[in-house]
């Protein structure tokens, strides 16, 4: 009678453990989807950026014609080198960025549709409010958004750069102004920009959603919510074709700037690094 009693005891234990562990397994897992909609792939971007020192030029991956095991390690060690290098100065599009909401925003728009939709490493550089005239007279940055006419009047600023339309038509403060040397490199680039254009309602509105803090609304996030409530707008902007590319950029999930991640092996863990700038990293222990 009392082994009857332990075998039902155990019985009960055990029938109630299992149904109990696997729904404690399916409530963290629900949660954490919820809590952490860039949990995956590119969505970690800016979650958990690790800085890194960038270095020279990129390089292409080439194959590898040796035995097998000649070709896995060449490979790695390619991918890791190209992963530690940015673009050099002549490749890549430089935003001047600087601390005003309305400027983070739409530069990157800006430049989402330029890495994404016209496939050229992006980077936004920080300036001070009073600088980027100087800075796009050296070639320090290529592209001002929202720049006050008075950062580039004078003869050998005028020389140098591209002033375009103001951003918004109800502020003549913001106009784009570009660099010459875009017209050559990147002509598509200009063209884009000729036709970019945001109402101040809406730069404003979307801007103050911008917050600080680890539950804060970043610029990307923002900008991503701009991009899929203000299609009808943007395709303005761009060619079809141009347009089809930034809305697969979208629907996969990318929420930066940087075109594709690297893996990396970094001492014994592993890493996703962005070959258009090695300062933005992904863990991988």
């Amino acid at each position: 009678m009392l082994m009857g009693k332990v075998l039902i005891h155990r019985y009960l234990h055990h029938s109630l453990v299992i149904p109990l562990t696997a729904l404690l397994v399916f409530v963290i897992t629900g949660c954490g989807a919820k809590e952490d909609p860039f949990a995956v792939g590119d969505r970690e971007e800016f979650r958990h950026p690790t800085q890194t020192v960038p270095t020279a030029t990129t390089s292409e991956n080439k194959p590898n014609l040796g035995t097998p095991g000649q070709t896995s390690t060449q490979q790695s060690d390619e991918t890791a080198d190209q992963a530690s290098k940015g673009p050099s100065k002549e490749e890549l599009v430089k935003l001047a960025n600087w601390d005003d909401k309305t400027v983070n925003l739409s530069n990157f728009i800006a430049g989402y549709i330029i890495a994404h939709g016209l496939d050229h490493p992006v980077r936004l550089i920080d300036v001070g409010t009073s600088d980027y005239g100087e800075a796009l007279l050296i070639k320090d940055v290529d592209i001002v958004l929202q720049a006050n006419p008075n950062s580039y009047k004078g003869t050998e600023t005028s020389q140098s750069i591209i002033v375009l339309d103001p951003l918004s038509e109800q502020d003549a403060s913001t106009n784009i102004v570009v660099h010459k040397r875009i017209e050559g490199y990147a002509p598509e680039v200009i063209e884009f920009l000729e036709n970019y254009s945001l109402n101040e309602t809406v730069i404003t509105e979307l801007s103050a959603r911008i917050t600080t803090g680890r539950m804060g609304l970043k610029a990307n996030v923002v900008g991503l919510i701009f991009f899929k409530n203000n299609e009808a707008l943007w395709n303005q902007w761009i060619s079809q074709s141009v347009a089809e590319r930034v809305s697969a950029a979208i629907d996969s999930g990318k929420t930066g700037m940087c075109r594709k991640f690297v893996e990396t092996q970094m001492g014994g863990s592993k890493q996703r690094t962005c070959p258009d700038d090695p300062n933005i990293t992904l863990d991988r222990s």
